[in-house]
């Protein structure tokens, strides 16, 4: 759900739970941190924790009016991934003032030198502090944000539970960690495979070649739920029933990812099983 003006709590409707969302997005933040060496902390956003954010700047400076709520949406949307990355907000965690005025100003190149890293991939570097790229360089700050963007090869890889490593190639900060696997399975989540358009159609018959709009099609595959097709364009068709998703090459290589890492934790994620599991007769509610 996209975060707007019309999808936030009124101030009175927050107030009244805010208690409870504070811990929820307390144990969902924890989930979502990473360290890195002895002063550095990602915090990975999403939509739940910039909501969050953007409700508690309005219940602070008490804010009620449409417009003003839109002005802070503005400002904090833009940390939300899009399904192609991860985004993050570094805090540089020196609480000594001398300290932090000393080791500021190179811990702040470092922010531009984050990485993260699969096996037998190449590094991709944080994107820092894209509204004021060079702020490090006139005012250190112990505050950056960052955005990790990956190619569609790199996010079919991670949908399918490969390992990543998060890391610093500046040379007076050069640490790197693998990144926790349960942060792993939330970062997963971030990522999402985006169809090109969606229209409603009959099924076609195996081995048959329709034509439509993207040139001749040919069927791939088929089963009772659908079938699979594909056209001189490389657009990829996966027609259920009456309704058609059509997918470039490399975001249908990455549907097929997410489907898979889905599959395994559905037949093999202990957490997924006892969810599923039917509750027993003892915790039946009574009959009355």
């Amino acid at each position: 759900m996209n975060i707007t003006a019309h999808t936030l709590m009124s101030l009175k409707t927050y107030s009244l739970d805010r208690r409870n969302h504070k811990q929820r997005l307390i144990a969902h933040r924890r989930e979502r941190s990473v360290s890195l060496g002895p002063c550095m902390r990602l915090q990975f956003e999403d939509e739940l924790t910039i909501r969050y954010q953007i409700q508690e700047v309005l219940h602070t400076e008490r804010v009620d009016d449409l417009d003003d709520a839109q002005h802070e949406i503005d400002a904090y949307t833009h940390l939300v991934p899009d399904g192609s990355n991860w985004k993050a907000t570094l805090l540089i965690e020196l609480p000594d003032a001398q300290e932090r005025a000393r080791e500021l100003p190179h811990l702040n190149e470092a922010a531009h030198r984050l990485y993260i890293e699969l096996p037998r991939h190449p590094r991709v570097f944080a994107l820092a502090n894209e509204d004021l790229p060079d702020r490090h360089l006139t005012r250190p700050s112990a505050v950056h944000f960052l955005r990790f963007q990956f190619p569609a090869p790199l996010r079919i890889v991670l949908l399918a539970g490969a390992a990543a490593t998060l890391g610093c190639a500046h040379d007076q900060y050069a640490f790197r960690r693998l990144i926790p696997i349960a942060t792993m399975e939330r970062l997963r989540c971030d990522l999402a495979s985006r169809s090109i358009t969606t229209e409603h159609r009959r099924p076609t018959p195996m081995n048959h070649i329709d034509t439509h709009p993207h040139g001749p099609s040919l069927a791939l595959a088929q089963s009772e739920v659908g079938n699979v097709s594909t056209c001189s364009c490389g657009v990829v068709t996966i027609t259920l029933h009456y309704m058609s998703l059509r997918f470039e090459p490399a975001a249908f290589r990455e549907l097929l990812g997410m489907l898979n890492y889905a599959q395994r934790r559905l037949d093999g994620d202990p957490v997924i099983q006892a969810a599923l599991q039917p509750p027993s007769s003892m915790d039946a509610p009574p009959v009355h």
